[in-house]
């Protein structure tokens, strides 16, 4: 829930945002790199609880891999 509202806030500023739901959705690491990419972000948020806080590592150094500039 984090994310989306920062994501509402932003949107309200005028910014443009974007959310990939990718546990709800089932995405592989692949897929979710590339709808994340799709949106051409210059920032990327991720949530993790504990459990999964691995694989959010996992998904921001693929995102990185395939764009050094996201931050």
């Amino acid at each position: 829930m984090g994310l989306l509202y920062l994501a509402s806030v932003v949107r309200k500023n005028g910014c443009k945002t974007g959310v990939v739901e990718a546990s709800s959705l089932n995405l592989s690491y692949g897929e979710t790199v590339r709808q994340i990419l799709s949106l051409s972000p210059d920032y990327v948020g991720i949530t993790a609880t504990t459990v999964s806080i691995f694989h959010a590592a996992k998904l921001a150094k693929k995102i990185k891999e395939r764009n050094k500039d996201i931050k």
